[in-house]
């Protein structure tokens, strides 16, 4: 019976060890996507300067490729420099909307394990998680309208061959939303029963 008891704590360890491997891997990925979206908007402001300045650089720089895609637009044949200006602007628009999605993710991690300054302890029921679950959702929603309307702009600007959006985001804002709603229910029911206590 002892060895048994020994087996299934050692077997408790080892899945704890693994957990608390796969939070922090995770927490660490969400990070450095993070910063890349960071970046990649930087990049994108910087290549929207040199295009308005020096377009034929930008332009030399762009000959091989025949389709452009930025987060969720894609843009076949673009011919002028204005077309070019708005699909980088609708990067610049919807990356930091993505870095804020990955944000609020490492946040909701490091919340949930207490470790930040608004962290009412180690439980995913508290109000600043169930705030950041929506503004995932919401971000991750206004991304293909952001990218809509850019498109319908460049439609009406200049006649694209072939343009698309994707839509993949919206339900899976759609889902954080509703998901946040009933983390909300649980921060009400902890409410309760920290109450009577």
């Amino acid at each position: 019976m002892y060895i048994f008891y020994n087996r299934i704590i050692s077997k408790n360890q080892n899945m704890n060890k693994q957990k608390t491997w796969l939070i922090q891997g995770t927490q660490w990925l969400c990070a450095i996507i993070q910063w890349l979206y960071w970046l990649m908007s930087a990049l994108l402001i910087v290549f929207f300067f040199i295009s308005i300045f020096s377009f034929s650089t930008i332009a030399s720089w762009t000959e091989t490729y025949t389709t452009l895609l930025i987060n969720g637009l894609s843009i076949e044949n673009m011919e002028t420099a204005s077309v070019f200006r708005l699909v980088l602007l609708s990067g610049i628009l919807t990356f930091p909307l993505m870095a804020m999605v990955f944000r609020n993710a490492m946040l909701i991690i490091r919340t949930v394990q207490g470790k930040t300054w608004f962290s009412k302890g180690d439980t995913p029921f508290q109000n600043n998680v169930v705030r950041m679950i929506r503004e995932m959702g919401i971000f991750l929603i206004s991304i293909p309208f952001i990218e809509l309307l850019i498109s319908i702009v460049i439609e009406l600007v200049h006649s694209v061959p072939e343009m698309s959006v994707s839509f993949t985001p919206i339900p899976i804002g759609l889902l954080l939303i509703v998901l946040s709603i009933y983390f909300q229910d649980g921060v009400n029911l902890q409410n309760d029963v920290d109450g009577l206590i």
